[in-house]
């Protein structure tokens, strides 16, 4: 994000950076969304975890399978 705020395709907020990669704009950007668009039910939100989660963990998988032990 921070570097399309820096093409001016995003709020100069998003191109702030500190020392530490902490995206504390992004992250909070992107949990009001995400609560706006599944109107804040928590039961509309736990199966989008679980998607992410096992996204997550199938890509982190098959880069230690191909990058691992053969």
């Amino acid at each position: 994000m921070s570097l399309l705020a820096r093409d001016s395709w995003l709020p100069d907020l998003f191109g702030l950076r500190t020392e530490r990669p902490v995206y504390r704009w992004e992250v909070v950007a992107v949990a009001v969304l995400l609560l706006i668009t599944v109107n804040a039910d928590t039961h509309r939100m736990i199966p989008l975890f679980a998607i992410g989660v096992f996204i997550g963990f199938t890509i982190s998988q098959s880069g230690l399978d191909r990058h691992g032990a053969a």
